[in-house]
């Protein structure tokens, strides 16, 4: 099973932004474009800022973002940052400001994650697209192994996984357990993913992960027939066993999956 979303840092609370902070002419300001808060208000207002980092709350902070008074990058818990929570709430008017004021976009949380990671794990392709233009480094890895393709790979986002394979991201990267890319959408049934990443050129489909498992094992494993009829058609091989000595051909008939 694909690790949760708080095991990659990732927060999952997320608001969807209103017009809050539009001001009578129809325009946002930017950083420093209003009196900064000060004293007791300056610590509310940091308090503020955190929390909303934490939830997500994109709404908060652009109405909090034109009186902030400090680091951009200052973050909430676990080192997230706004330019993190921005991405994982799937604001692209926050996040260009953000990044117009000077967000650092290879910043990374207590888990090593950058909102890359996060624009991955949502599937926003506009994001993605957005923090690759300012230059986000598509190598960049959580402490667990994954990376931003591992996330698009693992929650089945075609586009961005496009997107970043386009960037020159990783095509076998492996997480602390051996997977790659390839086999987080195996495992998981991600078929349209399993045909981009494992296409001409692309992810090694005999890689092995820490038990000697492929790719075809693990769509064996996982029930998931119409993935390990794709495997096998480009490629898999049935009868290589793991270190247990499992096959995939003798997973498959298990699961009641026509291994041939």
């Amino acid at each position: 099973m694909a690790p949760t979303d708080s095991s990659q840092g990732l927060t999952s609370p997320v608001r969807v932004q209103t017009n809050a902070g539009i001001d009578a002419t129809g325009s946002r300001p930017e950083v420093g474009q209003a009196p900064p808060a000060t004293g007791e208000a300056a610590r509310r207002h940091a308090q503020r800022w955190r929390a909303a980092i934490d939830t997500n709350d994109t709404e908060t902070l652009t109405r909090l973002l034109p009186t902030l008074d400090g680091d951009i990058d200052q973050p909430g818990r676990d080192g997230k940052t706004a330019l993190m929570a921005a991405a994982a709430g799937g604001d692209p008017e926050l996040l260009r400001r953000l990044l117009r004021a000077g967000a650092d976009v290879n910043a990374a949380n207590h888990k090593q994650a950058t909102a890359l990671l996060y624009a991955a794990w949502r599937g926003d392709a506009a994001i993605v697209a957005t923090l690759l233009a300012h230059g986000a480094d598509v190598r960049r890895r959580a402490s667990n192994g994954w990376s931003a393709l591992t996330m698009a790979a693992a929650k089945g986002h075609r586009q961005a996984a496009r997107l970043l394979l386009a960037a020159a991201a990783e095509v076998d990267v492996r997480d602390v357990y051996g997977w790659t890319p390839l086999m987080r959408a195996a495992d998981l049934g991600r078929d349209a993913l399993v045909e981009l990443l494992a296409g001409p050129g692309g992810a090694d489909i005999h890689a092995i992960n820490a038990s000697g498992q492929t790719a075809l094992h693990l769509a064996a494993a996982a029930g998931n027939a119409s993935t390990f009829r794709l495997l096998r058609r480009l490629g898999g091989d049935p009868d290589r066993a793991d270190f247990a000595g499992r096959t995939p051909r003798a997973i498959a008939i298990v699961q009641r999956i026509d291994p041939d």
